[in-house]
């Protein structure tokens, strides 16, 4: 899983750097604020059929290709009408300078298409084939990151275009394959439904912490040229998440029924794998910011290297508490709970949008940086009191 991870997080960075150093900084600008917000929808593009899929496959004696077939068929056709509003929706709201709907709709076809890579994945995670699952996270990676470089040699629309379509080729290559059906879409029970769209709508909510400021550099301080420095100095700290998320992806189906000496336990644990590289990373960024952003993405974003250790910190508290605990509830069925934590989330990140005053970016990245730590210190006092 580590290996995967790494491998295909670095494929990502590999095409990350190459990206920025081909885009314009207007085409990566407005590529970024557009990519964002499939980060925000992706949780409800399919419902949240992707985790009903998976929880239910570990908690009750189902037949998994039959759920697989149900979900997954759900979870296109939502893909479908989802992207289109809000294609639809980011058309009226998008800055001036931002014009290219044709670039619009293609990276918003990726809503569509990361529902065949996630279920193709997550039927090898509740086998427990984590071999598998770990060739599927690195060989997708690998389509997408050629396509992303392949793509911006030629222009930034064939690059969008390809890299949505990445997914549905390595799909039809892989043996997992399922067929879409209409009839089983009729009997999805009311319960499993329910927890679909409570996980969806608290994905959306969740990963609003991710593209709010995305939304506010370029709607509020209006500036194309801070926010391809701000994604790019958020690049190396984002993909930090990558260690996390094997170690949680391998533990989900422990947590279903953890109680509370094993979540203490579990919880220490996870704080010391983690802490191994936190450190040093945090360490290197303290110090060589302004080299490793010159080196990697070109001089001309040198001076955002100032950024880099604001986002790290921001991200390490992600790291170590908003991850495990939202993890840990959604995998004991308290779905819910973090549903209204998030909710809570976009009320106090959505405050910045209507105070007669602008912030500059540091203070925004320290506001949400605050945030998580207010939220997610619920959410563990509510863990702990399972």
């Amino acid at each position: 899983m580590l290996f995967s991870s790494f491998g295909g997080k670095g494929l990502g960075l590999l095409s990350s750097v190459l990206v920025v150093r081909l885009l314009s900084t207007e085409d990566f600008a407005e590529w970024s604020y557009y990519k964002s917000f499939i980060t925000f929808l992706l949780p409800i593009a399919g419902l949240g059929m992707d985790q009903v899929f998976l929880r239910y496959s570990f908690i009750e004696a189902v037949d998994k290709v039959k759920l697989k077939r149900q979900t997954f068929s759900i979870a296109v056709f939502s893909g479908v009408f989802i992207s289109l509003l809000g294609a639809l929706v980011i058309f009226r709201i998008r800055p001036a300078d931002y014009v290219n709907t044709l670039l619009l709709l293609f990276v918003f076809l990726q809503l569509i298409t990361t529902q065949f890579n996630l279920f193709q994945m997550y039927y090898f995670r509740i086998s427990n084939d984590f071999s598998k699952y770990s060739l599927v996270v690195l060989f997708s990676s690998v389509f997408t990151a050629t396509a992303l470089i392949v793509g911006a040699y030629i222009n930034v629309e064939t690059m969008a275009f390809l890299a949505a379509t990445g997914y549905v080729i390595y799909y039809c290559l892989s043996p997992a394959k399922v067929t879409i059906s209409f009839k089983s879409i009729k009997t999805i029970t009311k319960e499993r439904l329910k927890y679909g769209i409570s996980i969806g709508l608290g994905g959306v909510f969740n990963k609003a912490i991710f593209v709010f400021d995305i939304i506010y550099i370029g709607n509020i301080l209006n500036n194309q040229e801070l926010l391809a420095g701000y994604k790019v100095a958020s690049i190396i700290p984002f993909n930090l998440m990558l260690v996390s998320g094997a170690i949680l992806t391998v533990d989900f189906g422990d947590f279903v029924n953890f109680n509370r000496k094993e979540l203490l336990s579990y919880l220490w644990s996870y704080w010391k794998k983690t802490g191994l590289f936190l450190i040093p990373v945090g360490l290197l960024l303290y110090f060589f910011a302004d080299l490793i952003i010159g080196a990697l993405f070109g001089l001309r974003y040198a001076p955002y290297g100032d950024l880099i250790m604001y986002y790290y910190l921001f991200i390490a508290v992600v790291i170590i508490l908003r991850s495990p605990v939202g993890q840990m509830l959604n995998a004991m069925g308290h779905a819910n709970y973090n549903a209204i934590m998030t909710i809570a989330q976009v009320m106090l990140l959505g405050a910045l949008f209507i105070v007669p005053f602008e912030i500059t970016v540091v203070q925004m990245i320290l506001y949400f940086t605050f945030t998580v730590i207010l939220l997610s210190g619920l959410q563990l006092i509510k863990l702990l009191r399972l």
